[in-house]
């Protein structure tokens, strides 16, 4: 059967699924898992693409986990920030909200790069007696549900045996999980980026049994229903009006949400944004993002044949928090003369760009925020729409002589700016800077 079209509809049916393991629907765990690999987007070859589509990569890092030193010995914190992704992104708007509180607080890691002197690793606290115990027991449900995970691999169109080791690694992760929120009996408030990916989506439906207010940030671009649908948190603190209409439209209890603004764009205040009209575009950021590797390629060619590399100063972010493509652009663009990033600060390169170029990334969103000229390459098998586009702010083009004309004909390209102010109202609510003491205060 193939996935229903509308993608709130797909989320609301992965839900429908259940299997009940101690009042907690295990298979919730697996969500990003299933959309990922129904969408062809863990096919790649890397070694880090096949620990993730095998569902290996919580094991690996746990292992790394047991050789690291946690330097956070607060035993009875009463704040806990969960960083459950490596993501700039995610990670910008953590560390915002973190410098905002005086009061003791411990964050939760799952990867070794996030480590600070405030973190935890959530593997440490793995107990594989309980762990076995529980082992056996899910050898049951499992066998009492296998119609249940025989109709979901047939409706998402995903091997059987994939999903089975994702619902262990679910276990070792709900595993971990339990044990940390038992041993931390003083928390009374978990801020997260997130509550759809693994680690977070198992410390909130915990701490929901142990009446803990949990409190996601909006981490990015509301795009993809599967990435932050449904909201089980207690609240959501959005970055504007277009957000919460957003999650109100999919069906998101509208007390759920607050509006904050976002803690990543608070720094903003810091750049001198320059708003005078360009004369020549002469330095062009390009955003990749996670679209898959056939959509990456024909991003690439595009760009390419456009002769983007050639005639300007080119500048290509990888994304941080996915499978490295820097292969693959290698392929298309000689590295000695683009400039290929991963993990550099995302606001300065486009503070120093002229252009940015994007397909559907929230990279465009800040470009708007920085004044920026915005351009969105619409490619044949993406068919969302983003809020810049629907705010007339982005030339969308679909090929290479499209980009090529339009990068050389400054006045259009500057065309689009008449429509950012009202854009940045309604999707950033206020850039002053304070969106990080607007969640302390609210928390606090």
């Amino acid at each position: 059967m193939a996935l229903p079209k509308d993608p709130y509809d797909q989320v609301k049916r992965y839900n429908s699924y259940r299997i009940n393991f101690n009042g907690f629907n295990l298979l919730a765990l697996s969500q990003i898992y299933v959309f990922e690999l129904s969408l062809k987007r863990l096919e790649g070859k890397g070694v880090l693409n096949q620990l993730k589509k095998f569902s290996l990569d919580n094991y690996v890092k746990a292992i790394i986990t047991f050789f690291s030193k946690s330097t956070n010995k607060s035993k009875s914190p009463r704040y806990l920030f969960v960083n459950d992704v490596f993501n700039n992104s995610m990670i910008g708007n953590m560390r915002a909200v973190q410098k905002e509180f005086d009061e003791d607080f411990t964050e939760l890691i799952g990867d070794k790069r996030l480590v600070n002197e405030r973190s935890k690793f959530i593997f440490k606290y793995f107990g594989p007696i309980s762990f076995i115990r529980q082992v056996f027991n899910i050898r049951g449900f499992l066998k009492q549900n296998s119609q249940t995970i025989r109709d979901l691999c047939s409706e998402f169109d995903v091997k059987k045996h994939l999903l089975l080791l994702n619902i262990f690694d679910s276990l070792f992760v709900y595993n971990c999980a339990e044990r940390f929120l038992d041993a931390h009996k003083d928390i009374t408030h978990i801020l997260l980026n997130t509550d759809v990916h693994k680690i977070s989506k198992a410390i909130v439906l915990l701490a929901g049994k142990r009446n803990i207010k949990t409190y996601v940030i909006q981490h990015g671009s509301t795009v993809l229903e599967y990435g932050y649908l449904p909201v089980i948190s207690d609240y959501m603190l959005t970055w504007g009006k277009l957000s919460n209409n957003w999650f109100i439209g999919r069906g998101t209890d509208e007390a759920k949400l607050i509006t904050t603004g976002t803690p990543k764009m608070d720094h903003i205040t810091n750049f001198e944004i320059q708003y005078s009209s360009l004369k020549k575009a002469d330095n062009i950021l390009l955003i990749l993002n996670p679209i898959g590797e056939k959509s990456i390629r024909e991003f690439l060619r595009i760009v390419k044949e456009a002769k983007l590399n050639i005639n300007y100063n080119l500048t290509i972010k990888l994304h941080p928090g996915s499978i490295d493509n820097r292969n693959i652009v290698e392929e298309y663009f000689d590295k000695s003369k683009t400039r290929i990033y991963k993990n550099e600060n995302t606001h300065q390169l486009i503070y120093d760009s002229d252009v940015v170029i994007t397909t559907t990334s929230t990279v465009g969103n800040e470009a708007i925020a920085f004044n920026k000229s915005l351009v969105q390459i619409k490619l044949s098998n993406i068919n969302i729409s983003m809020d810049y586009e629907t705010y007339d702010c982005s030339h969308v083009i679909q090929n290479a002589k499209e980009l090529e004309s339009l990068i050389g004909n400054i006045d259009k390209l500057e065309s689009k700016k008449a429509s950012y102010k009202q854009f940045i109202s309604d999707y950033f609510y206020l850039l002053d800077g304070k969106s990080a003491h607007r969640i302390k205060k609210l928390i606090a």
